[in-house]
């Protein structure tokens, strides 16, 4: 499961997981169980999205502007890294002779632990079969009229239609991220926030490419004698990998900062309040599960990360045309932290 984030990585989108293979094992899974697999990754993910976008209340001004790099993490709670898989209630087999065989669920596996991991799980893969003892009882309950010498062939073309791959995870409990980020000062006091990656080609994926685009206006300006420098923000953010994933990310918040100089230094404490939001499509075929039930099994579902309202704190410093951040975000389901290095003028 790791190729996809191997991909986000690279190209200075993604850092910290060199070995994965993340397309290649969500192409193996069901529609309802590639959800559940996927559906942190689409919570930690977003929330890293939506981190570093500001750093100071402050907008540059007119054509000022800063570049450099924001490098965040994201912590996975302890919920997110199994799911319990789900099987289907029956599996059938099509026999030559016998026409369509199926078998209820519950009658033909073992009851066991469905406990697998999420894509931040554990990073060993099994899989789930129906018993071939349990199979061939199921198979003289509900077919009698099958001679019991032809059972046990029955009972392990079954096994292998009901055979379903638990795919492993990253085994990763932060999720890293890093962004490369543009602010140039616009006129009246606002400032538009560029995020971007060059489109890159991934062969049989096709080409990933991302962007992101905000726009922050001081609301400070408006306050006659505001001790402090007041902002709003409201930020869009794209990702696309060939046809088989597309994920968006918003954010909309407030923030408030208070620059103190001290010669050439300056220390920017700063704090914010946003409602944020990340949704992720997929759309693949099912390959290399060779369950000739599963491959070849179009998968298309939307799922809507757990972000909402986010609060963040933080202080950011700059000596000369330096700058260096940090913060940490609270109230999400992910906590998240960030920090960055840039050079800025004006």
């Amino acid at each position: 499961m790791k190729k996809i984030l191997l991909v986000l990585m690279a190209v200075s989108l993604l850092a910290g997981i060199s070995n994965a293979d993340f397309i290649t094992d969500l192409q193996q899974l069901a529609s309802q169980n590639a959800e559940n697999y996927v559906a942190p990754f689409v919570t930690g993910f977003g929330t890293n999205m939506n981190n570093g976008l500001y750093h100071t209340a402050a907008p540059h001004k007119l054509f000022g502007f800063d570049i450099g790099v924001r490098v965040m993490g994201a912590m996975v709670p302890d919920d997110a890294m199994t799911y319990t898989f789900a099987l289907p209630p029956t599996v059938t087999y099509t026999d030559p002779n016998y026409g369509s065989l199926t078998l209820n669920t519950a009658d033909i596996y073992p009851a066991s632990n469905l406990e697998t991991p999420t894509v931040f799980g554990d990073d060993q893969g099994s899989s789930i079969a129906p018993d071939e003892a349990m199979t061939e009882s199921a198979l003289a309950s509900a077919y009698p009229s099958i001679p019991p010498s032809e059972r046990a062939a029955m009972a392990d073309s079954l096994v292998k239609y009901g055979t379903f791959p638990m795919v492993p995870g990253l085994n990763i409990d932060l999720v890293p991220l890093a962004m490369p980020q543009v602010c140039l000062g616009l006129p009246f006091k606002s400032e538009v926030l560029l995020r971007f990656m060059p489109e890159y080609d991934l062969g049989d994926y096709g080409k990933v490419s991302f962007f992101g685009v905000g726009l922050k206006h001081s609301v400070s300006q408006y306050i006659p004698m505001c001790p402090v420098d007041i902002s709003v923000q409201g930020v869009f953010q794209q990702l696309k990998l060939g046809d088989i994933i597309e994920s968006t990310h918003t954010n909309f918040n407030v923030h408030a900062s208070k620059k103190i100089s001290l010669l050439i230094l300056s220390l920017t404490p700063y704090v914010g309040l946003g409602m944020e939001s990340s949704n992720l499509k997929v759309d693949y075929t099912i390959t290399g599960t060779g369950n000739p039930a599963l491959d070849n099994t179009p998968v298309s579902f939307d799922i809507k990360g757990d972000n909402g309202f986010r609060g963040r704190v933080g202080i950011s410093t700059r000596i000369l045309l330096f700058k260096l951040y940090g913060d940490y975000s609270f109230l999400g389901d992910y906590p998240g932290y960030s920090a960055g290095f840039m050079i800025s003028i004006l």
